[in-house]
């Protein structure tokens, strides 16, 4: 839990650094701004108070100085006491901003000339005045236009208000402000400092920006990585580990799957070839899934679906058409390779299908992966399904294995085994189960690590047979019991046996014994020595799955084997494949002419059934003809002899 946090935390962290940098970044970007704000409210005032100033001054003059333009500068020539005035009137529009006021006047030559000043520097009367651009001056004097130029050019100076004062169509004199950029030089004085510091940590804040950018580039590229499988794509048990504690079970199935005999892939075409196998895996569900649906590779061949279930969905049937239409896509999709042809790949299936609330992604988890050995335990390619409301409990520890067997509550399930014509039963295979207090089944894989190699393991053993002994002793057919290779070499084991062999010979005599798990026994003499004292109880040996293994046919020929069942992944995957096919015939001739018989087992549809008419193996098995049933039927079904060696 601490550590699906941690990346969340990191990203925290950042997102918090990057709401701190946005806000360093916004106050400079807001002093920026608002000191432009207050030069401009600032200049705006100015402008307008000086324009005030200029048009109460206009109408005095006007009132106070009757005539025209020419008789104005004559009167103010000869009177120097009206010009005292008139300067007088000017020097009180002036204040810290406003430098220079004046008023000028345009005479017939077209020159300007000072009529009043109300500057410390003053202008004589009529003295000649030049302007920077006199051609815009006599332009805006004579269309009586009120303008402000800029007059940045000279020093001290910002700007001049150009007032044209009118009297009816004709502009009498033309009042000039200038006003002084002292001010502004202060306000930039206060400022500047204030704006330097935030336009360099705006910059140090765009670096952080970027690099925490790229940091978070990173850790989504590596996050990413980090939970996709680099095969297939999919998610990973990196991704598992997040998706644990973000997704609302409530509205989930989840679907356990494995690919069948991937192990045997791998061994008989390379892992060029497995690998290929996993992406054809991946490209069926994805298929099949929607886009609420999560896709996880949770092991070298196993995958999970986790199926989401909408409001009102019925979750168990949802689960189980996901199910069937996965085991119907592998069947009739098969995998096309350049140099084998076709493989047909097989997938078991563990579904748990619940819309209880309360569901913790553990619990979930194993319960699942218990269907899913059952599934592979009654002969894969198929799927199993644990209710979500199952009280059973998820690890089976030793104390209830042993209870459950001290109690007797061992139970046998009997699967039929027919003649090549999927008709007639000539033997049964004895599946060992065991029931729980709540009446569900415990299946071997449930249970059989918790007791391996205890007394508990031969008690359990023993039950076993006393219930195949007593059933097949009222019903008169062969039948076979599965033994792990470490069970035959068992003493304690092999004494049980004998000892029952002693007590009913004409049932044992029918018995079989399927060797499990003997594909890395490399002791083939001590093998052969251990299955003939079996041999000589009147028992035939069977070894299941040939053909998932390396040493299978140094161990037909050197061991004392009667019949061997032919692993799924030789039939199905490769039943199309021409020399396969050819192989398959060869080795069931091969079997007839050295006295064994075959089986070929995981018959799991009719299509691999109407293949095996063309293979002269001797019976057939698999849930296609018949399921395990606690029941031997009453009628006695026809059967072959049992062959002697």
């Amino acid at each position: 839990m601490q550590r699906s946090l941690q990346p969340l935390v990191r990203l925290t962290l950042y997102l918090v650094l990057i709401l701190l940098i946005s806000g360093i970044f916004w106050l400079a970007a807001t002093v920026t701004h608002s000191a432009g704000r207050l030069e401009q409210t600032f200049i705006a005032t100015i402008e307008s108070t000086i324009y005030q100033r200029a048009e109460r001054f206009a109408h005095q003059f006007l009132r106070d100085h009757p005539g025209t333009a020419s008789e104005l500068s004559a009167r103010l020539l000869a009177q120097p006491e009206e010009r005292r005035r008139c300067d007088e009137k000017l020097e009180l529009m002036r204040d810290q901003y406003i430098r220079y006021v004046y008023l000028l006047w345009l005479d017939p030559q077209g020159r300007f000339r000072f009529l009043c000043d109300g500057s410390d520097d003053k202008g004589h009367t009529l003295q000649k005045f030049d302007p920077d651009r006199p051609k815009l001056w006599m332009e805006i004097y004579r269309r009586g236009e009120i303008r402000i130029l800029d007059q940045s050019q000279y020093r001290g100076l910002w700007k001049s208000l150009l007032f044209p004062i009118r009297d009816g169509n004709r502009t009498r004199a033309m009042l000039v402000v200038d006003y002084s950029t002292e001010f502004l030089t202060t306000l930039h004085r206060l400022i500047s400092p204030v704006q330097n510091t935030l336009r360099t940590i705006l910059y140090i804040t765009i670096g952080l920006a970027l690099l925490i950018f790229v940091q978070l580039l990173l850790l989504f590229l590596i996050r990413n990585k980090s939970i996709r499988d680099p095969l297939t794509g999919v998610h990973n048990r990196g991704a598992l580990r997040h998706m644990r504690y973000s997704l609302p079970w409530k509205h989930y199935n989840l679907l356990m799957i494995d690919l069948d005999h991937f192990k045997h892939i791998n061994d008989t075409y390379g892992h060029d070839v497995g690998d290929m196998a996993l992406l054809h895996t991946v490209k069926i569900l994805r298929k099949l899934l929607h886009r609420k649906d999560h896709l996880v590779r949770h092991g070298g061949e196993e995958f999970l679906i986790f199926q989401y279930c909408g409001k009102g969905v019925d979750h168990r049937r949802h689960g189980i058409d996901l199910a069937e239409a996965i085991l119907r896509a592998f069947r009739e999709t098969p995998m096309h390779h350049p140099a084998y042809g076709e493989i047909h790949l097989r997938v078991s299936i563990g579904l748990y299908a619940s819309s209880s609330g309360n569901k913790e992604f553990d619990q979930v988890l194993k319960k699942t992966d218990l269907a899913l050995y059952r599934a592979k335990s009654s002969g894969r390619d198929c799927y199993m399904e644990v209710s979500g409301e199952e009280k059973r409990s998820d690890t089976v520890k030793f104390d209830n294995v042993k209870r459950y067997i001290e109690q007797n509550r061992i139970v046998c399930e009997y699967q039929p085994i027919f003649l090549r014509d999927g008709k007639t039963v000539v033997k049964y295979e004895t599946l060992v189960r065991l029931r729980q207090d709540d009446g569900t089944l415990l299946y071997p894989n449930d249970f059989l690590n918790a007791i391996w190699q205890t007394n508990t393991y031969i008690r359990m053993t023993r039950q076993v047979l006393e219930k195949a002994i007593e059933t097949f002793r009222e019903h008169p057919i062969p039948f076979s019991v599965n033994f792990a290779l470490q069970d035959l070499l068992d003493e304690n084991i092999f004494a049980l046996i004998r000892e029952m062999a002693s007590r009913e010979p004409e049932t044992i005599s029918r018995m079989s014994i399927e060797v499990l798990e003997y594909h890395n026994f490399t002791n083939v003499e001590r093998l052969s020595t251990v299955l003939h004292r079996f041999k000589d109880l009147g028992i035939s040996i069977i070894l299941d799955d040939f053909g998932a293994g390396h040493a299978n046919f140094l161990i037909l020929q050197h061991l004392p084997i009667d019949e061997f069942k032919i692993d799924r992944q030789l039939i199905v995957e490769n039943l199309k494949n021409p020399k396969a096919k050819k192989l398959l015939i060869a080795l069931t001739r091969y079997a007839r002419e050295t006295g064994m018989k075959t089986t070929a087992e995981f018959v799991a549809d009719e299509q691999i059934f109407r293949a095996l008419q063309e293979i002269p193996v001797d019976y057939l098995q698999g849930y296609y003809l018949g399921r395990p049933s606690l029941r031997i039927p009453d009628t006695a079904p026809s059967r072959e002899p049992k062959n002697k060696k």
